[in-house]
């Protein structure tokens, strides 16, 4: 039916207002959820360079904030799932508690020790300023993407004050990491 039918039916089918905000409340949310998945899709270059460190033999991980099954999902609907084989290298906070946001440790930590890399061997991209924090209290190479999240229009602005703040390497889009991994790999 329309719009106007389905938003009566959830106002006026069975007369309980608690389930009436129930039922809205999951068909809203449902609603943006595919809306959000609908439009999903890796930043350019994004797999490019991804198949390339995968021939390379690098391994590759994910630390990320969030719900488990929403990251996953997002991993799976962009194709970008089979770089990321080892199921140890995919952290997400949801898994280990509240705690375990970024920039807490916890995660970074357990990535460290699943890896079985010294953390300045560690290259951690990210687009947030809690990545970079992160990043740099473990003692990892830090790269900041100013690519997709509202955080590239403040970088700009953004004076860091401390040197956890400060990035190692900061990049305009994913496809400059080669030059990075290039540099790195001379040191």
């Amino acid at each position: 039916g329309t719009e106007r039918e389905f938003l009566h039916a959830l106002c006026f089918e069975g007369g309980k207002r608690g389930e009436y905000l129930e039922r809205t409340t999951q068909a809203v949310s449902q609603y943006f959820r595919e809306q959000f998945f609908s439009s999903l899709e890796p930043f350019p270059r994004c797999e490019d360079l991804l198949r390339e460190l995968t021939v390379q033999g690098m391994s590759l991980g994910i630390i990320s904030n969030g719900q488990e099954e929403f990251q996953k999902t997002k991993l799976a609907l962009t194709g970008l799932v089979s770089y990321f084989p080892i199921p140890d290298r995919v952290l997400i906070s949801s898994s280990f508690g509240p705690a375990a946001e970024k920039p807490s440790q916890i995660m970074y930590r357990r990535f460290i020790e699943k890896s079985c890399c010294l953390p300045q061997e560690i290259l951690f991209v990210g687009d947030k300023l809690s990545d970079i924090v992160g990043a740099n209290l473990a003692d990892m190479v830090s790269v900041w993407v100013l690519q997709g999240k509202a955080e590239k229009y403040r970088y700009e602005e953004f004076k860091p004050r401390l040197r956890i703040e400060k990035a190692d390497y900061v990049i305009q889009e994913i496809g400059e990491l080669s030059s990075i991994l290039a540099e790195t790999d001379r040191r």
